[in-house]
């Protein structure tokens, strides 16, 4: 039998107030541009939280001071680690970034913070395949926000992993609305596994990764003033 994957899918506290001076001192140069152009003082600071929580994660995981780690992204603009065989990806959602680590696979993440989302008929139409959409048109009215969102994370977490993002259509990629802890899905010739995460009641978060998948643990990483 094939060894799964281990994945562990750290989460980060993103504040509403600045994350403080030794959060802005484990940015480089172009994540502290990146931030500077946020026009909300909140979205800066959840952004510089999130990716100093992203380096201290992924310090811990290879050893190497957070400040020294250095990124490229894969053609598609993934991003990923200058010389570390280390996969990663970062998703945030609301006052919570989750980053997802493994070694041998490609792995994606995706949180949500479950909403009242409006014109859910037309948000199906959008990312959903026609069987998904038939099933989803059925669903009682109380269980409807809840399939949207286990849909719209796991399609996600699926093509973050693959590397393209939703600039491939979501529509073509069945992953199910039902509730369940995991299943496969082929995209074009490559086998990935797909994994609801419990969070917290008001989220919504899956991982993916290819091949199979043995375990999730969680941690934390911690505030930085």
């Amino acid at each position: 039998m094939t060894p799964g994957t281990d994945v562990t899918l750290w989460r980060i506290p993103l504040p509403e107030k600045s994350p403080g001076p030794q959060a802005w001192a484990l940015l480089d140069d172009r994540e502290r541009q990146r931030a500077e152009r946020f026009i909300h003082d909140r979205d800066r600071h959840r952004f510089v939280a999130a990716h100093a929580g992203l380096r201290l994660a992924l310090a811990a995981e290879t050893g190497q001071p957070p400040r020294a780690l250095g990124f490229t992204a894969t053609p598609g603009g993934k991003p990923q680690l200058e010389r570390h065989a280390l996969s990663f990806n970062l998703s945030h959602s609301g006052a919570i970034a989750v980053v997802a680590t493994c070694r041998g696979s490609a792995v994606g993440v995706d949180v949500e913070m479950a909403g009242r989302l409006r014109d859910l008929d037309g948000l199906a139409g959008m990312v959903m395949t026609p069987d998904e959409q038939a099933r989803f048109a059925v669903l009682p009215q109380d269980l409807r926000q809840v399939a949207f969102m286990r849909v719209w994370t796991r399609k996600e977490a699926l093509l973050k992993a693959d590397g393209r993002g939703l600039t491939y259509d979501p529509r073509k990629v069945e992953v199910d609305i039902d509730d369940g802890a995991e299943r496969t899905v082929v995209l074009e010739g490559i086998s990935w596994t797909l994994r609801d995460v419990a969070l917290a009641p008001d989220l919504a978060a899956a991982v993916c990764v290819s091949g199979p998948l043995a375990s999730i643990r969680q941690r934390s990483v911690a505030p930085l003033a």
